[in-house]
C-alpha cells in the first residue's frame, strides 16, 4: 500500500482491497467501536459495503491478525494491538507495518480509563490514587510504563500517531448520548455475516 492510499473509510471499500482486510471477531471492540462510529456518522450502507462486498477475513485471536498482515495475507487489519506488534518487532518481523488514521473511522476509546465505584472500601484511598494518577507525573508514568496517550497537553504522547489529532471530530461512544450503539452495532454485524 502508498502512503495516503487509504485517507477515508469509503477508501476501504475500493475494490483493489477485496478479500485483502481483516478485522477482529464482530463481538471485539477492535471492530465493533470503530464501526458504530463509522454507522452513526454514515449510516448502514456503508457497513453493509465494508462487511459483505469487500468480503473480509475475520480473526478472534490478535496475534493472528498481526501475524497474517505481517506475512501479506491481508494488506489492511483491525484489531492489531501493540503489544503483539512489540513481539514481532522484537523479533526483527513486522517493520511493513503502519498505523493508518482514518479520521471518519476514528473513536475516543474508554479501554485506558481509570473508574472508580460506589461505596468503595476505602474511598479516600481510591480517591488518592485517582487524583495522582491525572498529575503530570501520574500520566508520565502511564505513558513510559503503559505505552498510553495523555489527554494531558503537557505530557509527550507514547504513540503520536494515535494522539488525538486538532480539529478532527470523533466519536465518544463512552457518552450516554449513543446508549449501546457498540453492542448494537455487534448485533447488526452478526446478522449482516448470518450469526445471529
Amino acid at each position: 500500500m502508498k502512503d495516503g492510499e487509504i485517507k477515508t473509510v469509503d477508501d476501504l471499500t475500493n475494490p483493489k482491497w477485496k478479500g485483502k482486510i481483516v478485522w477482529a471477531d464482530v463481538r471485539s471492540g477492535f471492530t465493533s467501536g470503530p464501526l458504530a462510529a463509522t454507522r452513526i456518522r454514515r449510516g448502514d450502507d456503508l457497513i453493509k459495503k465494508l462487511i459483505i462486498d469487500q468480503e473480509p477475513g475475520f480473526q478472534r485471536d490478535n496475534r493472528l491478525i498481526a501475524e497474517s498482515l505481517i506475512r501479506g495475507k491481508y494488506a489492511i487489519a483491525s484489531g492489531v494491538t501493540k503489544s503483539v506488534l512489540q513481539t514481532f518487532l522484537d523479533a526483527g518481523e513486522g517493520k511493513n507495518i503502519k498505523f493508518i488514521d482514518v479520521p471518519d473511522y476514528s473513536i475516543l476509546a474508554t479501554s485506558d480509563t481509570l473508574w472508580h465505584t460506589n461505596n468503595a472500601p476505602h474511598p479516600n484511598a481510591a480517591k488518592l490514587l485517582l487524583n495522582w494518577t491525572l498529575t503530570k507525573e501520574g500520566q508520565n508514568v502511564l505513558r513510559e510504563h503503559g505505552g498510553v496517550n495523555s489527554r494531558r497537553t503537557d505530557v509527550a504522547p507514547a504513540a503520536p500517531e494515535e494522539a488525538p489529532k486538532k480539529g478532527q471530530v470523533y466519536v465518544p461512544l463512552g457518552k450516554e448520548e449513543y446508549g449501546n450503539a457498540t453492542g448494537e452495532m455487534t448485533q447488526f454485524l452478526l446478522k449482516l455475516l448470518g450469526q445471529s
